[in-house]
């Protein structure tokens, strides 16, 4: 016996919020599924030299929104499945460029590198699981 826990809207009433109300789908709890979209990631952002993060990279996706700029993201997973991402910089790009899908790494900020602009450049050290 399995009860969607969504919220169920339809045209007989204008909202409801009560989960009793979900429809009832006989044998859904003995299917088995797959995942087609995961939960969007969270940030990972380096402030302090020696922030580090430990998670295995899931690989690089390509964000495309409908007003701004399209923009690249570094993607991540715990032990847990819990998504992470992160902005590669020139850095952090190059060594994730040859970086095998599923390969546990840990990223370290090492140094700020001044460039003569307003911001230093971030520097990182990236470890690979062996």
């Amino acid at each position: 016996m399995t009860a969607s826990k969504a919220k169920v809207a339809d045209n007989t009433t204008p909202e409801v919020d009560d989960f009793d109300a979900a429809p009832y789908i006989e044998g859904a709890d003995t299917w088995e599924w797959d995942v087609v979209q995961k939960e969007s990631p969270i940030g990972v952002t380096f402030d302090t030299i020696g922030d580090e993060f430990i998670g295995m990279f899931t690989g690089k996706e390509h964000i495309t929104p409908d007003k701004d700029e399209p923009f690249d993201l570094l993607t991540f997973e715990d032990s847990r499945g819990k998504r992470y991402s992160m902005s590669p910089s020139y850095k952090l790009d190059r060594a994730f460029a040859a970086m095998p899908e599923g390969t546990w790494c840990r990223i370290v900020y090492v140094a700020d590198i001044d460039t003569g602009n307003k911001q230093p450049m971030k520097d990182f050290r990236v470890y690979a699981k062996r």
